[in-house]
């Protein structure tokens, strides 16, 4: 007989006041009024913990009880997310949040060259909009900073001018990382919305990445309830560590060493034309 169970995901860490999964990319955080009808029903994407979501108390009804949802990832993102099994250590984790007593650490695989300098904080004002009944981020000028981001290159891939970061978050603005990273011209890799189409089409072709390359892979915090340091960290999936892999290895054809035994293919020479005559 199958037990019930909070999630169909990996769970990293959980005891009596705690649960922490590593969200898949293309699994939503929570459902939206729209889809939650059809979700139940089987019709609509999954979402990252099972049963009926209340959206104004944020809790999911799950098979085997109730969790708060603490915080939230994008659709297209993965790695920790947190909830809270009861609504008193829900109270506390908020006020943590509230104090940004927390940290949390995403690596980024950006384009644009080089990140410089190698560390450094990117601070802007993030405004959140309606565009054909979508949400969609921007960067406003000239207005006080808002979204506060900083970040650590972790490795420079100098052949395809790629830079993988650990970025941490201040602030927790709608696709923050997303939109600051664009705008300071460091596109995330896969990134549909704000990212570069014809590079993100060359790096599925080359790297056989076809999601976002944005991953929570760690959370820091205090136990709410017993005060113990707590670091929960999820690994990067398959996909990401294996595109990781080829651009540590990857050459660009035009800068092949010399000695390679590899030659660029030439056509061969045309034949000429052979005349067929007819028989007298």
């Amino acid at each position: 007989m199958n037990q019930p169970v909070y999630t169909e995901f990996p769970i990293i860490f959980e005891d009596a006041h705690l649960l922490l999964i590593n969200k898949p990319s293309g699994i939503l955080s929570h459902p939206n009024p729209v889809n939650e009808k059809k979700r139940l029903e089987g019709q609509e994407g999954r979402a990252a913990f099972l049963g009926h979501y209340d959206f104004e108390q944020r809790t999911f009804e799950t098979p085997k009880g109730t969790i708060w949802l603490l915080h939230r990832l994008d659709q297209e993102a993965s790695g920790v997310l947190l909830a809270a099994k009861s609504a008193a250590v829900a109270t506390k984790l908020r006020l943590i949040f509230e104090k940004h007593a927390l940290q949390k650490i995403y690596q980024v695989l950006v384009g644009g060259g080089r990140v410089s300098p190698p560390t450094g904080k990117w601070l802007d004002h993030v405004e959140t909009r309606r565009m054909n009944r979508m949400r969609r981020a921007g960067i406003k000028k000239n207005q006080s900073p808002n979204a506060i981001m900083s970040y650590n290159v972790q490795e420079y891939y100098e052949s395809s001018r790629m830079t993988l970061l650990a970025v941490k978050l201040v602030t927790g603005k709608f696709h923050q990382i997303r939109i600051q990273c664009a705008s300071h011209g460091h596109p995330v890799a896969g990134d549909r919305l704000y990212g570069d189409f014809k590079w993100n089409r060359t790096l599925q072709k080359l790297m056989g990445l076809r999601r976002l390359f944005l991953h929570a892979s760690s959370l820091a915090f205090e136990h709410p309830v017993t005060g113990a340091p707590l670091k929960i960290e999820a690994p990067l999936s398959e996909e990401l560590q294996a595109c990781v892999n080829k651009l540590r290895t990857f050459i660009p054809y035009t800068q092949e060493p010399k000695n390679t035994l590899r030659r660029k293919w030439t056509p061969p020479p045309k034949k000429k034309p052979v005349r067929h005559f007819k028989k007298r």
